[in-house]
């Protein structure tokens, strides 16, 4: 639940300077600072880095999995060329994990915020869109099957905190990294992106510096941008 509220809150914070913008008519000024917003959706590939040797109920290899996200942002524009985005989806991902040849399918719920530095370059028919900058990924549900040979890593308890006594799960929910993208936008404002999610914190729950799971995403989004 707090992952919602941080979620809404960042959406209310970003969207105080659009609400201000709104009131002003006089757009002539190319270098005004004004917000516009768009809505995104498309396929990702989903996978991880691992290193997971000597450990027990641990996957052989992991397989990139197909799934779907779509979401929306907000744009805070500097100058014409350059900007400040704060971007909000919902994702359903699939990673493909194998087990001494069996195969089984992890699938999460999640919500990602992306808060990037874009830059805009015109050209004759449209504009080329780049962008960079951190990302926050928070699973907020997840689920597995095929073979039964592999134990949901989300749900699967290791140990309890020696202080709270809360359960202490194999992965976290939560992991962050570097959002990367290349796109295009039309004349029509029509857009189409190529993401890269480059995970950097480790999500699995054990003290090692030789063990470790870092995902990545690959996505191919269609967005409308709103001025």
């Amino acid at each position: 639940m707090k992952h919602i509220l941080h979620t809404i809150l960042l959406l209310l914070a970003m969207g105080l300077p659009w609400m201000a913008a709104s009131q002003t008519d006089d757009y002539t000024d190319e270098n005004i600072q004004y917000v516009s917003w768009g809505i995104t959706a498309g396929p990702s590939l989903t996978d991880c880095r691992i290193s997971l040797d000597n450990t027990t109920d641990a996957p052989d290899r992991t397989h990139a999995g197909m799934g779907v996200s779509a979401g929306a942002y907000l744009e805070y524009h500097i100058t014409r060329q350059w900007s400040l985005q704060l971007a909000a989806e919902g994702a359903l991902e699939r990673i493909h994990a194998e087990t001494n040849g069996d195969d089984n399918a992890l699938t999460t719920y999640s919500i990602g915020i992306r808060m990037p530095v874009c830059y805009r370059l015109a050209s004759k028919k449209g504009t080329w869109l780049f962008a960079a900058g951190p990302y926050s990924h928070f699973i907020l549900g997840s689920s597995i099957g095929g073979d039964g040979t592999l134990e949901n890593p989300f749900t699967r308890i290791i140990a309890n905190d020696p202080r709270t006594g809360e359960p202490r799960f194999a992965m976290n929910d939560f992991n962050a990294g570097i959002s990367l993208s290349v796109g295009y936008e039309f004349a029509s404002h029509w857009q189409v992106h190529l993401c890269v999610d480059w995970g950097v914190t480790d999500m699995l729950n054990v003290d090692s510096h030789e063990l470790y799971v870092k995902p990545y995403k690959i996505g191919c989004q269609v967005a409308y941008h709103f001025l």
